[in-house]
């Protein structure tokens, strides 16, 4: 997206890798030295997860809350915060608030891995993804503009005006979930239309989201984790390139 065309309309960036193992609380100090030369602001903030569990010996079949659980992450921004990496026992995080060069972010996520591998042993992730979120926005005139959409959008993803009253139409939602790559064991949900964050309200702004979540469905080793990244990555791109139509490209060029 943001590696083909100059301009794009990416709102959120994220890189997940979640651990098959939980690391020691607290160890961080390897991982930290990764990230502290170019993302300096950091804060560190604790979650508690509580998990329901079932007891089968006990007749009521009741569920109950067991012990809550403390997950400390600690968070480093770069200077204007619009990215931030966030680490814990449990995944690594990479967010952004707007297009990021892959190629960039790959580089620390690269180390983060071969430290993970050697230091922390580290030998499979469990769950590895990245997210594309696109928030198409233009001005219009009428009304009636919000859900025109031709050669900006695939017309199989406009709304079908046939069946739809532009006046009384809310919100226009799909999602697709499905497999990207039997081979490597990876899909993603695509979740692609035009929203609506003032339910019930009308339509106020024309906006087309197009939210793309490429992600391994199995364990990936180390050693290959960042081969199937860029496998995502590149399907990630090509699945935004099937949901545009060539105005826009011409725009974002």
């Amino acid at each position: 997206m943001n590696k083909i065309y100059e301009h794009n309309y990416i709102t959120n960036f994220i890189i997940r890798l979640d651990f098959e193992k939980k690391l020691e609380e607290d160890n961080f100090e390897s991982l930290f030295k990764v990230l502290e030369k170019d993302y300096k602001t950091t804060e560190k903030y604790d979650i508690h997860n509580a998990n329901v569990v079932f007891n089968e010996n006990d007749a009521s079949k009741k569920p109950s809350i067991a012990e809550t659980e403390v997950v400390r992450n600690y968070i480093f921004y770069n200077e204007n915060k619009t990215e931030r990496f966030t680490l814990n026992k449990e995944s690594i995080i990479f967010e952004a608030l707007c297009g990021v060069e892959y190629e960039k972010v790959k580089k620390y996520i690269k180390k983060l891995v071969d430290i993970l591998a050697k230091d922390y042993n580290i030998e499979n992730f469990i769950r590895i993804g990245i997210r594309y979120v696109n928030a198409i926005k233009t001005d219009f005139k009428d009304k009636k503009d919000i859900l025109k959409w031709e050669g900006y959008i695939n017309p199989n993803l406009i709304p079908p005006k046939k069946i739809f009253d532009n006046q009384v139409l809310l919100q226009h939602m799909q999602t697709f979930d499905f497999k990207t790559d039997a081979k490597n064991h990876l899909g993603c949900r695509l979740q692609v239309g035009i929203p609506n964050h003032e339910l019930p309200k009308g339509l106020k702004e024309k906006v087309y989201l197009i939210d793309i979540d490429g992600f391994s469905y199995r364990k990936v080793n180390t050693d290959k984790a960042i081969d199937i990244l860029d496998t995502i990555h590149e399907q990630d791109i090509e699945l935004f390139e099937m949901c545009i139509d060539n105005k826009l490209r011409k725009e974002m060029q």
